[in-house]
């Protein structure tokens, strides 16, 4: 079965819940969300191969708010020991449904006080036959080639 977008959201909520039960995962609009919170960015990218077999790249942007003190600081090691948390819950293997995709890399990056953890997930998908209308190929029987007036 073709591994969607919402499975690998799920996949992802599942995660960051298991170790931040109380926080809020967004993939949408979090423009009255309160911090602590983690707002995650998906940018899929699709090859075909064939109608059948797809190569797909999706990039993800974990970010992480987390709350202001009184003075409007946020605490740099807790966002150091967030991302070191976050590696270890993502690499080197993140299970999506039934499927289990190895992490090559991932990139930490600190803007301001927001904590960006980047990765790819690099796999090839294949639709099954229902997915693709029971698409059924036909074996090629026999070829006659003419090369220069020649068979």
């Amino acid at each position: 079965m073709m591994m969607t977008l919402r499975n690998i959201k799920q996949a992802i909520t599942d995660l960051l819940k298991s170790k931040y039960p109380t926080y809020k995962a967004y993939f949408d609009n979090i423009e009255k969300a309160k911090a602590p919170y983690f707002y995650v960015e998906m940018m899929p990218a699709v090859s075909t191969i064939d109608r059948v077999y797809s190569d797909r790249d999706i990039q993800i942007d974990i970010e992480l708010v987390l709350a202001e003190d009184a003075c409007g600081r946020v605490a740099r090691s807790d966002i150091y020991d967030a991302a070191d948390t976050l590696d270890a819950l993502v690499r080197p293997v993140l299970q999506v449904g039934d499927r289990y995709i190895t992490i090559q890399g991932a990139e930490t990056t600190f803007v301001g006080e927001t904590l960006h953890y980047i990765f790819e997930l690099v796999f090839t998908d294949a639709f099954t036959d229902a997915e693709v209308g029971g698409i059924q190929y036909e074996l090629m029987q026999e070829l006659d080639l003419n090369l220069n007036g020649e068979i």
